[in-house]
């Protein structure tokens, strides 16, 4: 997966590298995402009581790795406030994450086998409980 890149932060802002952000998840989400649109933040909440759950007991089901959108990087700090997942740094390149999952617009998900196999280019109906099925048929 070397598209995504090799420098993740988490909520926190503490650099990670790939094997810290996304080793051993068996599905990967590009999470494109702005704190000036407000259909990000209940998407993301929805998204934190699916990704908690699915991740239970340590589980490495499924991370989400979120591509900021914001045009500052207080926007980008505060949209990434108690999130459970890692982030691209804030102003990093995203020409080649683009090229497997093309934002269309924020919030928009995509999901990605551990290998970089494209699953879903747009997921946003499926983050919901209903939709466990669908994933772990995925993984």
């Amino acid at each position: 997966m070397d598209f995504v890149g090799d420098k993740f932060v988490d909520a926190a802002g503490k650099d990670m590298t790939r094997e810290e952000a996304i080793g051993g998840y068996k599905l990967i989400m590009i999470l494109y995402s702005a704190s000036w649109w407000g259909g990000c933040t209940p998407f993301k909440n929805n998204l934190k009581t699916y990704y908690e759950k699915w991740n239970e007991n340590g589980a490495k089901n499924l991370q989400v790795i979120v591509v900021s959108g914001d045009q500052n990087e207080e926007g980008f700090k505060s949209s990434m406030e108690g999130a459970p997942w890692v982030a691209l740094p804030f102003g990093a390149d995203k020409a080649e994450i683009e090229k497997k999952i093309p934002c269309t617009g924020y919030p928009t998900p995509g999901v990605l086998k551990a290998d970089g196999t494209v699953v879903d280019a747009d997921c946003f109906g499926k983050v919901n409980e209903g939709s466990f099925a669908t994933w772990d048929a995925w993984a």
